[in-house]
């Protein structure tokens, strides 16, 4: 079996909600419960197995007090 290409913004995203989480002291499940996840979602997106929906982003990053931002060039 061949191993799914991951995509870098989505690998970069997910070491962050990683990173943020860990600095929080928070568990998966305790991220997915303060955004209104379920905790395998976290894990996905962490591992880079998974867009998430800007909805969900959008939870997720507030949760975590981070913000996204988008830069041209």
């Amino acid at each position: 079996m061949l191993a799914k290409k991951t995509n870098p913004f989505v690998a970069k995203l997910g070491k962050a909600v990683r990173v943020r989480r860990l600095a929080l002291g928070w568990s998966q499940r305790e991220l997915g419960r303060r955004a209104s996840l379920a905790h395998p979602q976290v894990h996905w997106l962490e591992n880079g197995r998974s867009v998430p929906r800007w909805d969900s982003l959008a939870r997720l990053l507030m949760a975590l007090g981070l913000s996204l931002e988008i830069g041209g060039g």
